[in-house]
């Protein structure tokens, strides 16, 4: 069954004729149906499209809306501020006590942060953390790990991880077509700012810090790879780079711009209890606006209190996301986290109902997640982990990008590789979910 996109089709038509591209315009498309979906209405967890047709949203604008769409006390809170002073006031001129309170939480929820710097978007914070580590460390290089997404910028997002190399593990253009993030234009000299390491292989990590440990200034990876098919660490993977940082005098960075405050107040860190040196939050902490942050130690933070290190910008702090990012972490922390224990039994009762259709079905499905994120991998027996490339022997790559399309036509929406469960998604919604997924399944 197809549904009937004629309002949305019509609209695609004049916006391909005006805007050069998606919004985002990754190198492959994200949108479900094969053509943009145009949306009048938003609530809870689901969205209504210019075609009259529901669905259940589990795409959460890839990753910010932690509530769901227009919280009341969001937009009630915004209202507010709107009413009583505008827009914006001025980043580093104007200030509110909002400003304080929204740093004190922080501070409060997540273990690294002793000192806040805001942003507005995440590839900025992923920036200015770079520069941070770098004034702190006097040194020029950093190291990433494959397949680890840290904004569009040249520096990380060029490159593979160099399987050949016998030098320094530069990252390598040598199949360039498959790496979905990078694409033409970008600096020839951005790569040689930072190594690719693989995921998870602590033997490659120690034998760069062996080598090269004096170049480096930062490691910075995604402590549980939402942005990678929920990919998750080794156990004691995550503690032993703890360590090696500790030991080569290297910073510490989680990029927790989808964990932070979505697997719980305290990001990933708290989650595996391994507190880095250095994080950049973002998406959820304001339930929509944009807002990012750099947090870290005092030490390495203070850098930039006397001018050592710049990070300006118009919107730095600007008081709309304040007010939101208040209102957010409000809700969250309300009733001792009521709200993430909530959306922790939705995600349960989803993963539970997932699992028994495909054993109906009697297909193999082991589902990665974390708390508020999740990807569904045919092909894989129940309980499988994917941890390293050797744990998707027998997934089926062909078929987990068929789920969105079939999804999307039975009134679900998820993006191409995952799911993300808000705080208002319901029962209902779980449910109505599995459901489709026995339809989805019957037609593959």
């Amino acid at each position: 069954m197809s549904l009937d996109q004629t309002r949305s089709r019509a609209l695609e038509e004049r916006f391909d004729a005006v805007y050069a591209s998606a919004h985002s315009n990754f190198k492959r498309s994200i949108a479900a149906g094969g053509h943009k979906l145009f949306i009048e209405k938003a609530e809870a967890g689901r969205v209504w499209d210019v075609d009259g047709h529901e669905f259940v949203d589990w795409v959460g604008a890839l990753g910010p809306l932690i509530l769901g769409h227009r919280h009341p006390e969001i937009v009630e809170s915004l209202k507010s501020f709107l009413d009583t002073q505008g827009t914006t006031l001025g980043s580093g001129i104007y200030h509110t006590e909002e400003d304080i309170q929204v740093a004190e939480m922080i501070s409060r929820f997540i273990p690294c942060a002793d000192k806040v710097k805001t942003c507005t978007s995440g590839s900025e914070a992923i920036q200015l953390a770079i520069r941070l580590s770098r004034a702190h460390t006097k040194r020029p290089r950093f190291i990433r790990f494959q397949s680890h997404y840290h904004g569009w910028i040249d520096n990380v997002v060029i490159g593979q991880h160099d399987k050949q190399a016998t030098g320094r593990p530069f990252p390598t253009t040598e199949g360039e077509e498959r790496n979905f993030y990078s694409a033409e234009g970008n600096s020839p000299t951005a790569g040689e700012e930072s190594f690719i390491l693989p995921w998870n292989d602590i033997e490659a990590l120690e034998k760069t810090l062996q080598d090269y440990g004096d170049e480096v200034s930062m490691i910075i990876c995604e402590a549980f790879g939402a942005q990678n098919m929920c990919r998750s660490p080794l156990p004691g993977f995550l503690e032993r780079v703890r360590e090696l940082c500790t030991e080569y005098g290297v910073v510490l960075c989680f990029d927790e711009i989808v964990t932070g405050f979505r697997i719980g107040l305290g990001g990933a860190q708290e989650y595996y209890g391994v507190t880095p040196d250095m994080a950049v939050v973002g998406k959820a902490i304001a339930a929509g606006l944009p807002f990012a942050a750099v947090v870290g130690k005092a030490e390495i933070m203070e850098l930039l209190a006397d001018r050592r290190v710049l990070g300006p910008g118009t919107f730095n702090g600007y008081p709309l996301g304040m007010r939101a990012a208040l209102a957010t972490l409000s809700i969250l922390s309300r009733d001792d986290g009521a709200a993430y224990r909530h959306r922790n039994g939705i995600q349960a009762r989803l993963s539970d109902g997932l699992h028994e259709v495909a054993r109906n079905h009697s297909q193999d499905l082991a589902i990665q997640e974390s708390p508020g994120s999740m990807s569904l991998h045919l092909g894989l027996k129940e309980g499988t982990v994917f941890r390293q490339e050797a744990d998707l022997v027998g997934f089926d790559r062909k078929r987990f990008f068929q789920l969105q399309p079939r999804f999307y036509d039975e009134g679900i929406m998820i993006m191409p590789d995952k799911l993300y469960v808000s705080v208002a998604h319901t029962q209902e919604d779980a449910d109505q979910t599995v459901q489709a997924f026995d339809r989805v399944l019957k037609g593959l």
